[in-house]
C-alpha cells in the first residue's frame, strides 16, 4: 500500500481507496411496561445510527452507535413508600475488516428500574450484546423492578 499525498488516499493493487461513508436511517426502538402503576408506565426509548465506512487504508468500518437512550417513569405508582428510579446504559461493538468482506457490528441500549426509598438510590445496570449483524440481541441486567434492552446490528460490505 502506498500513500498518495496528491489524492489524499491509498493505493492498493492499483486501486485508490478514498474515505467514504454510508449512513442509514436512524433506528428507533421503544418499550413501555406498567407494573406497579395505577396509571403511566416505565418507558425506554433508544436511537441507533448504522454507519458503514471505507477508510483510506482500504479497510471498511461497521458501526451502529447509540445516538441516545431515554428512560422515564410516568404516571402514578401503586406503591406508597417507594420511588421508581431508572438507570440507562448503552454498548457498541465496532468492527474493521478488509474491503470486499462482510463486516458486522452491533449495539444495545436499555434501562433498568429499581424500587428505592429515596429518589436517588445507588444501583448499577449493564447491557450485553449477543449475535452478529441483523441477528443481534441485547440483555439488560440490574434494576429489581423492570429492565429492558434493545439491540440492532448491521453488516457492511464495501462501505454499504
Amino acid at each position: 500500500m502506498l500513500w498518495d499525498p496528491y489524492w489524499g488516499s491509498t493505493y492498493q493493487g492499483g486501486s485508490v481507496c478514498q474515505a467514504s461513508q454510508s449512513v442509514s436511517d436512524l433506528v428507533e426502538m421503544h418499550k413501555a411496561e406498567s407494573t406497579y402503576h395505577n396509571s403511566g408506565s416505565h418507558y425506554n426509548l433508544a436511537f441507533f445510527q448504522p454507519i458503514c465506512s471505507v477508510l483510506t487504508d482500504c479497510t471498511q468500518k461497521c458501526e451502529v452507535p447509540v445516538v441516545s437512550t431515554y428512560c422515564s417513569d410516568t404516571g402514578e405508582t401503586n406503591e406508597n413508600f417507594y420511588y421508581h428510579v431508572g438507570r440507562e446504559k448503552g454498548e457498541s461493538k465496532v468492527n474493521i475488516g478488509p474491503r470486499g468482506s462482510e463486516v458486522s457490528c452491533e449495539s444495545a441500549a436499555g434501562c433498568g428500574f429499581s424500587r428505592c426509598l429515596f429518589s436517588d438510590c445507588g444501583f448499577k445496570v449493564s447491557v450485553s450484546i449477543s449475535g452478529k449483524g441483523a441477528g443481534a440481541s441485547g440483555e439488560m441486567a440490574g434494576g429489581d423492578l423492570w429492565n429492558w434492552a434493545h439491540a440492532t446490528g448491521r453488516t457492511c460490505k464495501n462501505g454499504r
